[in-house]
């Protein structure tokens, strides 16, 4: 059953008409016959540490993302957030567990801090969960390809229909 759900939404910087410009100055798909929107699953949570330094240790925040499908974590910039409404149909089932996502999120951050600054002990990291969040895809839809439009940055991707079978 296709019933609506409640999500929060990351705020789009593309429109469905942009994403059809953005496939349009391709010029190598043709006439699209479908554009559709799917939403992708992210854990968000707002991660607390504290960076020693050789005086003091500083306290810092910053937002962390960890795919709900592959578990893969990244620091973000600030970003919005949109209540919105969605077709169950069009939202893309987690495959990660908050518990998995958090340990990820916690190992790529440490990672990171460990790189950025030299330091002579750990890094006091915490991590706090704040919600399941979701980014748009366009996707476009065409006789034998599609084409995969990122909502924020325009980014895109061409999918073989043979190869998603």
């Amino acid at each position: 059953m296709n019933k609506k759900e409640n999500l929060k939404l990351i705020n789009k910087n593309i429109s469905s008409e942009d994403a059809i410009n953005i496939a349009k100055s391709n010029n190598m798909f043709g006439d699209a016959f479908n554009i559709g929107e799917s939403f992708y699953p992210y854990f968000h949570f707002q991660v607390n540490y504290q960076a020693p330094f050789l005086l003091a240790r500083k306290q810092l925040k910053i937002d962390c993302l960890i795919d709900g499908l592959n578990g893969k974590a990244a620091t973000s910039d600030i970003f919005l957030l949109k209540n919105i409404e969605a077709y169950s149909d069009d939202i893309l089932n987690k495959k990660v567990n908050r518990e998995r996502a958090q340990i990820s999120g916690k190992r790529y951050v440490i990672n990171s801090l460990s790189r950025k600054f030299k330091s002579i002990s750990n890094f006091n990291v915490i991590m706090n969960f704040k919600s399941t969040v979701y980014k748009s895809f366009w996707v476009i839809e065409y006789e034998n390809i599609s084409l995969i439009v990122d909502s924020i940055n325009g980014s895109q991707k061409v999918i073989e229909l043979s190869d998603a079978v």
